[in-house]
């Protein structure tokens, strides 16, 4: 995965170019397979969203649908960022060390579900603090103004969605502080032909406690939006 790649380097490139090499591994994955392009369902979550999506509203033709959870377009504007959001970034940019197994246990509703096993399963592509280097550069990259690097791309990607013309389904859960079910209502308004699903009993890693839920609802989705 882009993400992983990305995030584990120990040498990070300069800051400003850690998200251009994320969207552009993500946009050659989604884009091409051996070779050709294809019309995919794209599925944007979390920073999938100002990627993901961007990437949609350039290359409409390369997209079927869109399925979206738990993310956001953050363009700089205090209304695009959420309390949690702002509290993330801020513990993000002060933790050297992040503990990133920790970090999913705290972050889903039954913390009894996450077993040690598979805590130490997320802990295990990071083994020590240089190996988070692209972990913590990410939150740096969340634009906090309207003037802030990557903030004019997510305003096109915004306007672009007010126009777009296939099926959306977005999908968030009902207990994740940093992209709250507000967030998620926004987009489905913003997108003329979206379905809005709320996840019930999921933080933020809504994926990892509501796998099945979340399966059977793209599932639904897109047989009854063939095309």
């Amino acid at each position: 995965m882009p993400f992983i790649k990305i995030a584990r380097r120990a040498e990070m490139p300069e800051e400003g170019k850690v998200k251009e090499i994320h969207a552009a591994s993500r946009m050659f994955c989604v884009a091409r397979v051996g070779g050709q392009y294809y019309a995919l369902d794209n599925a944007c979550l979390h920073w999938g969203g100002p990627l993901g999506l961007r990437y949609a509203a350039r290359h409409p033709d390369r997209v079927a649908r869109l399925v979206i959870l738990n993310t956001g377009l953050m363009s700089g504007e205090a209304a695009t960022l959420s309390p949690g959001l702002v509290k993330w970034r801020e513990y993000a940019l002060r933790t050297p060390d992040l503990p990133i197994g920790q970090i999913i246990k705290r972050s889903v509703v039954d913390r009894d579900r996450l077993s040690d096993a598979v805590v130490a399963a997320y802990d295990a592509p990071f083994p020590t603090p240089e190996s988070k280097a692209g972990a913590r550069a990410f939150p740096a990259l969340i634009p906090t103004t309207p003037d802030a690097p990557g903030a004019a791309e997510i305003r096109e990607t915004h306007a672009a969605l007010a126009s777009w013309k296939k099926p959306a389904l977005v999908c968030f859960s009902d207990s994740d502080p940093v992209f709250p079910p507000a967030v998620g209502r926004a987009l489905a308004r913003l997108i003329p032909d979206a379905r809005f699903s709320l996840i019930e009993g999921a933080g933020h890693f809504l994926q990892e406690e509501k796998g099945p839920e979340i399966a059977a609802e793209i599932l639904d989705f897109v047989r009854d939006r063939q095309g």
